[in-house]
């Protein structure tokens, strides 16, 4: 599940108080299930449909968060792009995007501990967020550094090499640390 559900009913109330809106990028079976959800709960959402790259990537730069609960993206891809624009993203601690968002710097990773759970924490996340705007610049200020730095294609080359150099003996042990203490 992508759980754009959850996240509908996490945001309902800051949409009905005008005080957020509601995107969703792409398109799939869960559509119509969406979009009377959304009519149920008296919340304007927009459904874009799929999009280009860079129009979803333009969606990522006007917006503050990026709410991801899926639990079946292991990559991570659409963070690493939301991040990349300032976007502070909101993902299910679970693969990929659990694993990018390392000890709350630069997002939020929510466990998955049931719908109602999930669609709890969330809720808080964003309520916090927003009654904390410091909070939110920082975070999309930290994420851009972030994904710059440890995301770029650049900086995985850098490390591979230095990983390469290392294994053949080249060069001393790298500092950095690997994703999950690989090297250690």
């Amino acid at each position: 599940m992508k759980g754009v559900d959850m996240a509908i009913r996490a945001a309902a109330e800051l949409i009905r108080s005008e005080r957020a809106e509601f995107t969703v990028i792409g398109d799939g079976d869960e559509r119509a299930a969406l979009e009377k959800l959304a009519r149920e709960l008296d919340v304007k959402v927009t459904f874009t449909g799929m999009l280009p790259h860079s129009e979803a990537m333009s969606y990522f730069r006007r917006s503050d968060v990026l709410i991801f609960p899926s639990i079946r993206e292991f990559g991570g891809g659409v963070v690493f792009e939301a991040l990349s624009t300032g976007c502070v993203p909101i993902v299910s601690n679970f693969g990929g995007p659990g694993d990018i968002i390392r000890d709350k710097r630069v997002g939020f990773a929510v466990d998955m501990r049931g719908e109602k759970y999930t669609e709890a924490t969330i809720k808080d996340i964003l309520e916090k967020l927003d009654s904390h705007p410091e909070l939110l610049s920082l975070m999309s200020r930290d994420g851009q550094r972030f994904a710059r730095e440890e995301l770029s294609w650049t900086s995985k080359a850098l490390k591979m090499t230095a990983i390469m150099n290392w294994t053949l003996g080249l060069s001393p042990k790298p500092s950095f640390k690997a994703p999950r203490e690989i090297l250690d």
